[in-house]
């Protein structure tokens, strides 16, 4: 017994900052994708959220550091090349340089002077700026960041390299093409398979490093794998892939130390402790990944099986947690969402599975969602019934609704609100289009305004639940979740003045219909905000989250991996 929900897209979303458990219920987001029950960024999935990106430099919280390790703190921003510093209200243009300063942070990023490095195989001795990733027992890793004052045809504005420092020298060394296969071993020796995953490829001429088991399954080597079974054999170790490598160093360090991992309110990493509760423990480390468990003031939020840390890909169970009891456990393979369970008062309440659709090529073009079973106070409803319209009430809302299922599909679901259909967006044939609402927020709200969520880097995912009437206009609607005060005024603001009854140029939207009738129904619309800068790209964590976000042509140009998370955070440098 099954009905089915058939979806074009299935896009995962994962982002470092997130919400608590938000209550739901069984309902379906703007693009008829079900809700699973409570809201929460590390699981929630969308096909078509509205974007608000910030795209250009804006000052933060930080501090600059003297030559004699004394902190001034005030607002910073760093500019490409400039590096402009605020201290109530007077800015100094020219006087934070390299040469006068061992180091500065920039919200949650850090950056400290370096020289004696190299680049593209020469040693510079001029000091510079990078941006600290890491620090292992000593050992230092920056990324740094190469300035292009000419834009020839084809030359990004900014080359990004990775370099390392052993405790004991002075030199940086760069971790890319055979530099990393020349010095990786000084650095890397204790991650798990690393001299294995060197071996699995070779480095072509520009130094990039090749997966020959991509291109050729059965190619083992010369002495084969070294005890791994040619079928499963280590992935190699990507030149682009080298900060996740320096990540995975670093979690190494901290699991075999037994030392937490430490967030700020909107869960981005940072060194030290704060005040926001928020913090992670690496509990194992095996062949088949990493499991990690997330608390928020003491209690268990996440529990996350990662097979690879940055870019992060899932495999095995996601847990999420509320007032320490299970609510949601979904099952990964590849980094893509097979088994959906939600649970309320520790019952499974339901459940489905995802199979991929193809086309006629075997081309994979969307998701079939397999609803298992529903449960109504201990009764499996989809054990009994195959066609025809019963009733459900959902435990975590209280609300009641009735359910129309023809052939094992959800046809339609609604619920009655004085007299009132309310209808439910259950498949992604009636999927609502927001492209009005997506073209007239980014033009309306003007980022720049948002100083103070700016400063505080504050990013995230709310969700909107509006009630739109048979005309296709807004009746009503609620914002669950918070990204920051300031932000959270100015898009109620937005949505007041140009989706409820008396605004000037009130969008409408795509009118959903029932039996070739217009009717009520309510769904609910992501909206996201990220912030963009060339050291931190759009998208928190985020996949890690919102590979989909629009970049900005700069960013595009860059050399740098689209999928690397936002870049790891320190509340100070370590002098």
């Amino acid at each position: 017994m099954r009905f089915v929900l058939y979806l074009t897209s299935y896009v995962l979303m994962f982002s470092s900052s997130v919400n608590a458990q938000l209550a739901v219920g069984f309902e379906f987001d703007a693009s008829g994708n079900p809700m699973d029950g409570y809201f929460d960024e590390l699981s929630y999935q969308s096909d078509d959220p509205v974007h608000i990106t910030h795209n250009s430099d804006s000052f933060e919280k930080g501090a600059i550091y003297d030559l004699n390790g004394n902190k001034t703190e005030g607002l910073i921003k760093y500019e490409n090349k400039k590096i402009l510093f605020k201290v109530d209200d007077f800015v100094y243009r020219d006087k934070i340089k390299p040469d006068s300063l061992i180091g500065l942070t920039v919200g949650v990023d850090s950056f400290i002077v370096i020289n004696n490095f190299y680049y593209k195989g020469s040693l510079k001795k001029e000091k510079q700026f990078a941006q600290l990733i890491a620090e292992v027992e000593g050992d230092q890793f920056v990324k740094y960041y190469k300035f292009n004052n000419v834009r020839l045809q084809g030359t990004p504005p900014i080359v990004i390299s990775y370099l390392g420092k052993k405790k004991e020298d002075n030199i940086w060394y760069e971790l890319k093409g055979n530099k990393l296969k020349h010095h990786g071993s000084k650095f890397f020796g204790l991650v798990q398979d690393f001299n294995q995953r060197l071996k699995a490829g070779k480095f072509d001429e520009s130094g990039s490093l090749l997966w020959l088991t991509e291109k050729f399954p059965n190619f083992y080597g010369k002495s084969g794998w070294q005890g791994y079974q040619p079928t499963n054999p280590p992935k190699p170790i990507e030149e682009e892939k080298v900060y996740g490598l320096i990540k995975e160093l670093e979690y190494l360090n901290k699991y075999r130390k037994g030392r937490e991992l430490n967030f700020d309110t909107h869960w981005s990493e940072i060194k030290k402790t704060n005040s926001s509760g928020k913090t992670a423990k690496i509990i194992g480390i095996s062949k088949n990944g990493w499991e990690l468990h997330y608390y928020q003031e003491g209690k268990k939020v996440y529990e996350i099986n990662y097979s690879s840390l940055f870019p992060h890909e899932r495999e095995g169970l996601f847990k999420a947690f509320e007032d320490g009891k299970l609510v949601k456990e979904v099952k990964y393979s590849e980094n893509e969402p097979q088994k959906v369970s939600i649970f309320h008062n520790e019952s499974l309440l339901y459940e489905y599975f995802l199979a991929p659709i193809r086309n006629s090529y075997g081309d994979k073009i969307g998701k079939e969602v397999v609803y298992k079973s529903i449960y109504n106070q201990g009764e499996d409803l989809l054990a009994n019934y195959i066609n025809g319209v019963y009733n459900w009430t959902d435990p975590i809302t209280d609300l009641q609704y009735t359910y129309d299922i023809r052939e094992g599909r959800l046809v339609s679901s609604y619920r009655l609100e004085n007299d009132k259909k309310i209808y439910q967006i259950t498949n992604a044939d009636q999927k609502l289009k927001i492209n009005k609402l997506q073209r007239d927020i980014t033009v309306d709200i003007n980022t720049e305004e948002l100083q103070s969520t700016l400063i505080e880097n504050a990013q995230g995912t709310v969700l909107v639940k509006v009630l739109i009437n048979p005309d296709g206009k807004a009746d009503n609607y609620k914002v669950l979740g918070s990204i920051h005060p300031e932000f959270d005024k100015v898009l109620k603001d937005y949505l007041d003045s140009n989706i409820l009854e008396h605004a000037n140029f009130r969008i409408t939207f795509k009118a959903l219909k029932v039996k070739k009738e217009k009717v009520f129904f309510e769904t609910y619309i992501p909206i996201q905000f990220s912030i963009n800068k060339f050291y931190r790209p759009a998208g928190t964590n985020n996949s890690w989250h919102m590979n989909h976000i629009m970049m900005m042509q700069h960013q595009q140009l860059m050399i740098q991996p689209a999928y690397i998370p936002s870049p790891p955070s320190f509340s100070a440098p370590s002098f």
